[in-house]
């Protein structure tokens, strides 16, 4: 065939691979593999079968002692790079390319990494996400904020994080956005804010150049103009970029544009379905999920100092000393995600690789590197028990298969556990709060509030004292409430509207006779009531439709589940009973506290007095229980007995209250509450 042919470097083949490369074979090319011959890596032995060949060994091992593993185990991403520094910084710098290298295997650990290596010069080579680049942040935050684009009106929390973004530099803008108090605002109310503090120009620009792109946008086509639009702001907005070893950042962001530029645009613009009309969100969704798996090539060049690469860019290359990150075995051979699409009898039946062919893959090519180094460093991160892992971007706590492989064959060896000499862990060190809690500093108006509100303290405020003062001052001294945006679902008001209903539709039914049978109890008329009221609230106007759907719906099923579980006969004594005692601190007459409290509703129940308080939240369920509550005084620590024991006083204040303020009071063993959990059973 003329010139010598060398192959190199490959280990999976495909079929079509294997056809070509055996016919070159036959016609004297020369095959290269690298691995230790005994025991051949799986598919090797394969590809020796299936030729019918018989490998030669050309070289021996690259180093003659054995290879020195150490073992870290770190409770977080900082403690692991921690380590790493600190081993680095006892070792000489390196000498040339191939003396130290650092594998991170999940890409999100690779910005915190060179943040940290700030003072070491570093090569990155390795492919990292599309998505987690800022250009890409930056697209999505715009899909959604078109996304939320309703009758021409965009929502301000949207608006909020467009102009803090630093590609947007809008900032000033957002102090007005909040003092309008409107959830959405049309566009031109947006411009006539940019306008009163100069910056109608810039924002024109933003809208031009990035927003209205994309609303206009029919077909794959139009998206992807919107996107050549969308990088071109972009890019004027990066100055002076650096490169990636001393400013991950920018140089990062140049990259994703040329990878949106070069691969996502193209496909958009002459794909098979570029010209077919689809909805704002069937675009959106079909960029989502192409570009999902697009990753960046972080490309080092010229070699020098520390090596940065991922395990696939490494194939062929020999180190001296290695420092594996993540090598956990969610990462490492990873989780496989179930695709609906092609499961794995389909991969097998057209041919693509089978989730079994990737592991030996990855297998060979982390065995491989291992093997050629001197001494190896593997860090890992494990998952506290009890703990809730909530973010993707975390690896479980279980450490690689592949670790697991090597610290078994190092305890073979040894025939010793070498858990306790090998593995070092990372210390998690508590120190606790030192900080004197000072008192809040109270001045006379804050002094006459406190004075008012002991007038007329209720169960719920008492309850907050309870739990932290610090809050109650917060609460009712100071009226500062949490802020809740207008699109979010605001859960508490939901409550009210199901309290109100519930109020409305018994007063409807006790108007004639006290006596209410589970009969005479229908859903429709109750939820219709629940609907009058939800519908008047300023939140239910401004969330999604899909939103309101659900919330309607699941209103409905514990309504429905509230009427099932009704007694089959019951006599409404009161609802939303107001109820006040006065209490005597001390005996003194000048100290006086008057609790008060309304009380849902009131059933007499074949002789039982009972006390029902709704609760559409979470509901603490009482503990310890006894009749020696009854006896407890009402000051401080009776108070705060009663709290350990039932965590939500109410019931046990409002059976208080009742018994006390009704004529003939009955006696404490004829009466009980009870919590009417509408969140499950009712």
């Amino acid at each position: 065939m003329g010139d010598e042919i060398l192959v190199v470097g490959f280990y999976a083949l495909t079929e079509s691979e294997d056809r070509i490369f055996h016919f070159l074979f036959e016609h004297g090319a020369r095959f290269y593999w690298h691995a230790i011959s005994n025991p051949l890596p799986r598919l090797y032995r394969r590809w020796k079968e299936n030729w019918g060949v018989k490998p030669v060994d050309i070289s021996e091992d690259c180093h003659d002692s054995p290879t020195r593993f150490h073992f870290f185990e770190a409770h977080d991403l900082h403690s692991e790079i921690k380590e790493l520094k600190r081993r680095l910084r006892e070792m000489d710098s390196p000498r040339a390319p191939d003396e130290y290298c650092i594998v991170p295997l999940m890409p999100t650990s690779l910005i915190p990494l060179l943040y940290q290596l700030d003072e070491v010069p570093a090569n990155v080579t390795m492919g990292y996400p599309l998505s987690l680049t800022g250009p890409y942040r930056y697209l999505e935050l715009l899909f959604s904020i078109v996304e939320n684009w309703r009758e021409g009106a965009f929502r301000v929390r949207d608006l909020e994080e467009l102009f803090l973004h630093p590609y947007s530099a809008l900032s000033p803008l957002v102090e007005l956005l909040r003092e309008s108090l409107n959830p959405f605002l049309q566009r031109e109310q947006i411009f006539e804010m940019a306008g009163e503090i100069g910056l109608k120009k810039e924002m024109e620009t933003i809208f031009r150049t990035a927003l209205d792109p994309i609303i206009e946008a029919r077909t794959t086509a139009d998206l992807a103009q919107a996107l050549e639009s969308i990088v071109s702001f972009v890019r004027s907005k990066i100055k002076d970029p650096t490169p990636l070893d001393s400013n991950p950042n920018y140089s990062m962001e140049l990259v994703a544009l040329e990878t949106i530029e070069e691969e996502l645009i193209p496909l958009l613009s002459n794909g098979l379905f570029s010209k077919i009309t689809m909805k704002k969100s069937g675009l959106i969704r079909f960029f989502q999920e192409i570009s999902h798996s697009c990753r960046i090539a972080l490309e080092g060049e010229p070699l020098h100092g520390l090596q940065v690469m991922g395990l696939l860019e490494t194939r062929l290359i020999n180190f001296h000393t290695l420092f594996f990150l993540d090598t956990n075995d969610s990462i490492l051979p990873g989780i496989e995600d179930v695709n609906p699409v092609l499961p794995h009898g389909i991969r097998r039946w057209v041919g693509l690789p089978e989730r079994g062919k990737e592991e030996l893959i990855l297998r060979y090519h982390f065995e491989r590197l291992v093997n050629s180094a001197k001494e190896v460093h593997i860090f890992w991160r494990r998952q506290f028990e009890g703990s809730n892992r909530q973010s993707q971007m975390e690896p479980t706590g279980l450490k690689s298969r592949f670790v697991e492989r090597i610290i078994w064959d190092l305890e073979k060896e040894a025939k010793q556990p070498v858990e306790d000499t090998l593995i070092k862990r990372s210390k998690v060190v508590l120190h606790a709060s030192v900080k004197d809690l000072q008192h809040l500093k109270k001045g006379p108006a804050h002094v006459e509030i406190v004075r008012g509100l002991m007038r007329h303290i209720s169960p719920t405020g008492i309850e907050t004292y309870l739990r932290c003062p610090r809050r109650f001052f917060y609460r009712y001294v100071m009226n500062i409430e949490e802020r809740k945006g207008d699109s979010e679902i605001d859960y508490g008001e939901i409550g009210n509207a199901v309290h109100n209903a519930l109020e409305k539709y018994y007063r409807r039914l006790t108007s004639k006779r006290k006596e209410v049978k589970r009969s005479d109890l229908l859903i429709e008329e109750l939820f219709n009531c629940f609907l009058e009221e939800i519908k008047g609230k300023r939140f239910y106007r401004y969330i999604s439709p899909e939103r309101r759907r659900l919330l309607e719906r699941s209103a409905y099923h514990r309504l429905n589940n509230f009427i099932k579980n009704q007694p089959d006969i019951t006599k409404v004594i009161a609802l939303e009973k107001e109820l006040s005692h006065r209490i005597y601190i001390g005996g003194d007459p000048a100290l006086v506290v008057v609790l008060s409290g309304r009380i849902d509703r009131i059933d007499l129940r074949d002789g039982l007095y009972v006390i029902l308080d709704y609760k559409t939240g979470l509901v603490d369920q009482p503990k310890n229980i006894s009749a020696e509550l009854i006896d407890l005084e009402m000051n401080e620590e009776g108070l705060k007995a009663l709290y350990e024991r039932f965590k939500h006083i109410q019931l046990p204040l409002y059976a208080y209250l009742f018994c006390v303020t009704r004529d003939g009071a009955p006696p404490w063993d004829s009466t009980t509450c009870a919590y009417v959990d509408l969140r499950k059973s009712g």
